[in-house]
């Protein structure tokens, strides 16, 4: 379907699933990125694989894709479970008195955020106290609604990042009376502070190694690990590291909540789909008598269709 675009331009949306797989994955070099895209995740998370094209972007994902392996996920997947117990024991707290209506998309994102900062980057953000919500967590939180309502001016911002120095940029930004733009500008702030805070943190624990100290199961310790043995050519600099940490915390966290908040709305509106699942996830556990671990999970045919039509809808 065709449609008309800002400032006079036209828009192809594609449905058709091999047309996709030819734009996104077979000819990807053909068909890049619209500039206002890349540019705008530049400014927002850095060198990250959502903010860069060409030989730069097929270097990071060659860098990335070993990272997110079966092997990888079966030995995050006790990590999962941890922090949905987490998550299982807050709600719980909140019942105690009797049935009380809870918004679970904030909890989603608490748990989201939570399990990306354990699997991916070996860091925890907090508990799940009703205390435990900080300006990091209220800034991922905030990112997509702030950025939506900024869109209309996302073709001027390709020509935007090449108005002076950043110092520049950043001065007339701060110059703007918008209180969503400074929003915004908070908000990449604080993730680009709490980003370069967990690195270093990692860098130095990565470092430590060698005195017997654990380290580097998650997601970006292996890709650190990997980085320092890669061939010079072929390594990430620091600022596309930082850039991945940002895209994979934001990326995880919005997908994740998101996705969730939707099959338990489903759930919610199909009580007879909520207890046929419910019964083949209790047998699996009464069977193992313990925690399902990732092949556990897989082996569930209800919950595979149940998920798959919910991202399907």
């Amino acid at each position: 379907m065709k449609i008309k675009g800002l400032l006079g331009g036209h828009s192809l949306l594609i449905s058709d699933p091999k047309a996709l797989h030819h734009i996104l994955v077979k000819d990807q070099d053909v068909f890049e990125e619209w500039s206002a895209f890349t540019a705008t995740n530049s400014i927002v998370f850095g060198e990250g694989l959502v903010a860069t094209v060409g030989n730069q972007h097929k270097k990071q994902r060659k860098m990335l894709n070993p990272v997110f392996s079966t092997k990888h996920l079966r030995s995050m997947t006790p990590g999962f479970v941890t922090v949905a117990r987490k998550l299982e024991q807050a709600i719980l707290s909140k019942v105690d008195a009797g049935p009380t209506e809870i918004d679970m998309t904030g909890w989603l994102t608490r748990t989201a955020l939570e399990t990306i900062g354990q699997s991916g980057l070996g860091h925890s953000f907090g508990d799940f106290s009703d205390r435990a919500s900080n300006s990091f967590t209220d800034a991922i939180g905030d990112l997509v609604a702030t950025m939506s309502v900024m869109t209309p001016a996302a073709p001027c911002i390709p020509y935007l990042v090449k108005l002076g120095s950043p110092r520049l940029r950043r001065f007339l930004v701060k110059m703007v009376p918008w209180p969503v733009l400074q929003r915004l500008r908070q908000i990449v702030d604080i993730i680009a502070d709490n980003v370069l805070e967990i690195f270093q943190a990692k860098k130095g624990r990565l470092g430590n190694m060698a005195t017997g100290h654990e380290e580097g199961k998650d997601i970006m310790g292996i890709l650190l690990k990997a980085n320092s043995t890669s061939l010079e050519g072929d390594r990430l600099s620091d600022s596309e590291l930082l850039g991945q940490m940002a895209t994979l915390i934001f990326a995880a966290t919005d997908t994740t909540s998101g996705a969730l908040a939707r099959l338990l709305h489903l759930l919610a509106q199909h009580p007879d789909v909520q207890e046929k699942l419910r019964k083949e996830v209790v047998d699996a556990f009464r069977a193992r008598g313990e925690d399902l671990d990732y092949d556990g999970v897989s082996a569930l045919p209800y919950l595979d269709a149940v998920i798959r039509e919910t991202l399907r809808v």
